[in-house]
């Protein structure tokens, strides 16, 4: 979902009249989508290491 995305902003970045708007729209949804998978990362690690202190 990212890199299409990203994929989106570059075509925006090329065009001669650049829509801002749609360009910041589509940083803040690249920035929502890569905390959201940094905190389900942190989530995960957490878990892991909660079961792995438990059966220890």
């Amino acid at each position: 979902a990212i890199s299409e995305k990203k994929l989106a902003l570059k075509k925006l970045m090329l065009e001669r009249n650049i829509n801002w708007s749609q360009v910041e729209k589509l940083n803040e949804e690249i920035g929502n989508i890569s905390a959201k998978l940094k905190t389900d990362i942190m989530k995960y690690r957490y878990e892991n290491s909660q079961n792995y202190s438990n059966n220890n």
